[in-house]
């Protein structure tokens, strides 16, 4: 299993929908994050090579998911606040 985080790549090309706010958080999430393609694809070839099951490629990927395991009501509370914070930006 493979979860990196955000990473560059054309995924926003074919976005369609009405949403466009969750269009924009995505895109900037995309275009902003300093992983390309191909940094994901070597830390998961990599991996894959050492045997690991759950590949985490990338540290924000790594975060979420000690969080998540660690203080799940701590991700939950980070995941409402994300939350709320799209909804703010569809209000406009």
């Amino acid at each position: 299993v493979v979860c990196p985080s955000y990473f560059q790549t054309n995924l926003m090309a074919g976005a369609q929908g009405r949403d466009t706010a969750v269009r924009d958080v995505i895109g900037s999430l995309v275009e902003g994050s300093p992983w390309t393609a191909d940094d994901i694809a070597a830390a998961t070839l990599e991996a894959v090579d050492a045997g690991v099951e759950v590949i985490l490629p990338d540290p924000a990927s790594r975060d979420a998911h000690g969080l998540k395991t660690s203080d799940r009501a701590g991700y939950d509370q980070v995941m409402r606040k994300q939350a709320a914070k799209l909804e703010r930006s569809t209000d406009r």
